[in-house]
């Protein structure tokens, strides 16, 4: 399978005064929308990313997967 278009992003909240904002906020972000990538790859990019912005924190991964009509490139 090819992934033509995707996004991938790490949400987190603060700490403040030993409480958990409930407002999320964008720590990392990635995306393409230019060149696409075989699913293998993706799944490969996603556990690199993972390890890279989170460590061992332990995020869930929760993903959206929209199947689109083909649209010409410009």
């Amino acid at each position: 399978m090819y992934i033509d278009r995707y996004e991938i992003v790490s949400y987190s909240r603060k700490w403040n005064n030993g409480k958990q904002n409930k407002k999320a906020e964008i720590t990392n972000y990635c995306d393409n929308t230019y060149h696409g990538m075989d699913g293998k790859k993706f799944l490969q990019l996603l556990s690199d990313l993972d390890d890279a912005w989170h460590g061992h924190e332990g995020k869930d991964c929760v993903v959206h997967v929209s199947f689109e009509d083909l649209k010409e490139r410009e």
